[in-house]
């Protein structure tokens, strides 16, 4: 047992990881994954017209009614992101790695002022310093941005 009382086996990143290599999904033919440590998703608010006819996301958060004011997920604090990125890492990470798999993390983005974020999730990793400390958390991974 975990300290969040589940087996390190119940966790379902690690089993579908760990078992697609004995079920013939070579190491190789997986080299990259790129995840996100994110409660909200990818915030959008307006289309706007870019480079060469297409559109890009854009995000206003002073205009932007936050509501309902939570997530289902209710108020995360940077403590609790912090704990849940700790554990992702500590778990995932290692058994990527033993596969020879690359996880790269994308930033929270857009980023939110601090600490009150958007609907009550604080997004640690949308500035430098999050950026910072999330490389600094585990440094015997690799665990690149």
């Amino acid at each position: 047992m975990d300290r969040f009382g589940a087996k390190l086996s119940e966790s379902p990143a690690v089993f579908a990881i760990d078992t697609a290599a004995p079920v013939g999904v070579h190491p190789l033919s997986i080299p990259a994954v790129k995840y996100n440590m994110t409660i909200l998703g990818v915030v959008t608010t307006d289309r706007l017209p870019w480079r060469g006819g297409s559109q890009a996301r854009s995000f206003d958060y002073q205009n932007t009614p936050q509501e309902p004011s939570l997530t289902v997920a209710g108020r995360v604090e940077a403590n609790t992101m912090w704990e849940r990125i700790d554990y992702f890492l500590e778990r995932v990470v290692p058994v990527a790695e033993e596969y020879r798999i690359r996880m790269a993390c994308h930033p929270h983005d857009p980023g939110m002022p601090r600490p009150q974020g958007f609907r009550g999730i604080d997004r640690v990793l949308g500035n430098v310093e999050g950026l910072k400390k999330f490389i600094d958390l585990r440094p015997e991974l690799r665990t690149p941005v």
